[in-house]
């Protein structure tokens, strides 16, 4: 994902954007309220994440062995932990989250695709995913010229893994690419 700013075996004092599965979860209850310690695992390391109360009542949907998280934190130094450094969470957010917030759609049309049963096929998926702030960009590439076209924000749409599947049964997997931007 383009958009970490570090694997979790590289954590060092300082704001980070990391993503991971949660391995194990413990909650408890402080004098502030429910609270949760996450191990995060993004199969290059973990990383203990530490969900405060007002936090993890924000964020506690998403808080669920083995889901695929996005925490946006501060590493702070942890004695008691292997590695010296624990996350403090400041924002949590799933995949289709972040994608919605901060992704563009790629499609990238040949003349193969230029056929009204395709293109029919293209517009009937993005229409039935135009829920969402994530903008569609179209490139057309026929042999002689090269075009692209951004949708109107009509055609803003949320990119799930339906959506990205759909697409890519129809326009092939290279031909359909998600563009983070910060």
């Amino acid at each position: 994902m383009k958009f970490i700013t570090t694997r979790l075996k590289d954590i060092r004092p300082g704001n980070v954007l990391v993503a991971g599965y949660i391995h194990r979860l413990r909650t408890r209850s402080g004098a502030r309220g429910r609270m949760a310690e996450v191990i995060l695992d993004d199969r290059n390391g973990r990383a203990t994440v530490t969900v405060y109360a007002d936090k993890y009542q924000q964020y506690r949907q998403l808080l669920i062995k083995d889901k695929l998280i996005i925490v946006r934190g501060e590493v702070v130094a942890d004695d008691y932990l292997d590695n010296g450094y624990a996350i403090i969470a400041r924002e949590i957010c799933d995949l289709d989250e972040m994608r919605n917030r901060h992704a563009a759609l790629r499609l990238k049309l040949n003349a193969d695709h230029a056929g009204k049963e395709t293109l029919d096929q293209v517009r009937t998926e993005l229409a039935g995913h135009r829920t969402g702030n994530s903008k569609v960009r179209m490139d057309y590439l026929n042999g002689n010229a090269v075009c692209t076209l951004e949708m109107g924000a009509e055609w803003r749409v949320s990119i799930t893994d339906n959506l990205l599947e759909s697409l890519r049964n129809i326009l092939g997997n290279e031909n359909v690419v998600i563009e983070y931007n910060s």
